[in-house]
């Protein structure tokens, strides 16, 4: 490895790193760790994660629609899925999102390729749906699911 250059060396002393600063519990922050993990995607596979801080999901500061989206871009992007709120009091309707089955196989997929963001910018409304390059290890099926999943997160 380039000993100069840290982002380069990083799979060889370790399994995961953070990408970030400390998220907070809303939409501005967590879509800025997104941003940050973006320029290590290269760096990221199996056996060396990039880790873009733990869930939000169900604290304070992001609603449903924002929380279905984090935890679809946390599993698009590979970050590890440690949920940062008490399971002991969340509603039913996030904790569905923490338990969802389809994402969390695209989160777990055996290639491990990190999705890379393409693109994205602010409208009058917020954020619009950042598209991603398609990942060739998701099946046509997985990444359709992904994508109606995050586009009916952000209406």
């Amino acid at each position: 490895p380039h000993v100069t250059v840290p982002i380069s060396w990083l799979p060889y002393i370790g399994n995961t790193w953070r990408t970030g600063h400390d998220i907070g519990s809303s939409y501005e922050s967590m879509f800025s760790d997104l941003m940050l993990n973006n320029a290590w995607a290269n760096v990221g596979g199996p056996g060396a994660w990039n880790d873009a801080d733990m869930l939000e999901v169900g604290n304070a500061g992001l609603s449903l629609e924002e929380a279905r989206s984090h935890f679809a871009l946390w599993c698009l992007i590979k970050s590890p899925l440690l949920i940062g709120s008490d399971l002991m009091k969340l509603s039913k309707d996030f904790l569905e999102i923490l338990k969802n089955t389809e994402l969390i196989a695209i989160s777990q997929d055996a290639l491990g390729h990190q999705g890379r963001l393409v693109s994205a910018q602010a409208g009058p409304t917020g954020y619009q749906l950042p598209p991603f390059e398609a990942m060739p290890e998701l099946s046509g099926e997985r990444y359709s699911l992904y994508k109606s999943y995050l586009r009916e997160s952000f209406q």
